[in-house]
Order: C-alpha cells, then sequence, then structure tokens
C-alpha cells in the first residue's frame, strides 16, 4: 500500500483556517475492500486557542455550517480529548515518515493540503511530503463519473470522509484500467 488519503474538518474555508480533525489512511488505489484501508491515523479535536495563537482563523459561516450537520457528525468532530497542535501535525508526520506514500490524495488538494502546509508553517515545522505527490480526488471521479456511490459512516468524520474517497478513487482506477 504506498497511496494515502488524507481529509481535514476546519473551522473556516481560508488556507490558515483552524483545523479541528484529520484522517489519514493507507491503501492501494489498485485494490478493494476494507483490509485495504489499513493503518490509519485520526486526531480529533485539535485545540484551536494554540492553533489561533499562531495565526489560524475561525470563520464565523463555517461555524454556523457545522451547527446545521447533523449531531453524529458534530460529536465525531468535536466530542473527545483535545489534541496539542504541534504535537498532532508531529504524529501526522510520523505517520507519513513511517508508511512512505508514493501519493497522497485529498478532495482537494487545494483545501486539505494547503491548510495542511499552512499549519506546518505555522509550527515552525517542515511539511512531510513532497508536493510532486499531491493528487486529487475530485478530478478523478469526476472525470471516470464515479462521483455517485453512497456515502457510508458519518459524512465530515474525518476518517471517514477517507474511507469514502478511498472507495471512490479506486472505483474510478478500475474504470480507468478496464477492470470494471
Amino acid at each position: 500500500m504506498k497511496d494515502m488519503m488524507i481529509d481535514i474538518e476546519t473551522l473556516g474555508s481560508g488556507p490558515n483556517s483552524v483545523i479541528v480533525s484529520i484522517g489519514a489512511v493507507m491503501f492501494d488505489i489498485k485494490s478493494s475492500g476494507i483490509l485495504s484501508y489499513r493503518p490509519s491515523y485520526s486526531s480529533c479535536i485539535i485545540d484551536p486557542k494554540e492553533q489561533q495563537s499562531l495565526g489560524m482563523t475561525i470563520d464565523a459561516s463555517t461555524v454556523l455550517w457545522w451547527l446545521d450537520q447533523s449531531k453524529e457528525a458534530q460529536n465525531a468532530t468535536f466530542k473527545g480529548v483535545i489534541s496539542p497542535f504541534k504535537e498532532t501535525l508531529e504524529t501526522l508526520s510520523n505517520f507519513i515518515h513511517t508508511h512512505q506514500p508514493n501519493t497522497i490524495w485529498a478532495n482537494s488538494p487545494s483545501f486539505d493540503l494547503v491548510i495542511l502546509r499552512n499549519a506546518y508553517a505555522k509550527a515552525g515545522m517542515l511539511v512531510p511530503w513532497n508536493y510532486s505527490i499531491e493528487r486529487d480526488v475530485r478530478t478523478l471521479v469526476s472525470i471516470t463519473k464515479t462521483d455517485k456511490v453512497p456515502f457510508t459512516g458519518i459524512q465530515h468524520s474525518a476518517l471517514d470522509d477517507c474511507l469514502n474517497q478511498i472507495e471512490r478513487c479506486q472505483m474510478a482506477y478500475k474504470k480507468i484500467s478496464g477492470v470494471a
């Protein structure tokens, strides 16, 4: 398994938004099935005060959007132990360095990975991947018309979002390669 899916949940939509949770899952785009979704890393709730002290921002319209989401999504994202921001980024870095993915997928990199890059910069840390391995789920599933897969789990849970994005990527890969 040399592909990684990353998904984040935030309190804004700008490049310096506070991150509340991160999901990262190793998988094989050429496979399918739940067994290929291991190992995984997920962190909830990342200390928003620490992030704000470093210049990351909270957008009121996104907070209001969260209030309109399901109780399950709110609980998955906001219930639990608060993790220190820099420690969370270090744990994600270690996960990435341990598994050395050839590709890092996000839906889309211009959101999730840009915000993570800025978070690493604000924390004074190095980004643990090279920009050249970033891939876009949204483009892949749009081109292959595999974007209508029913969602399983809790929408806007970083880990469940990763698992669903993986399923769509695997379906798209099969379609492109002529397997499906």
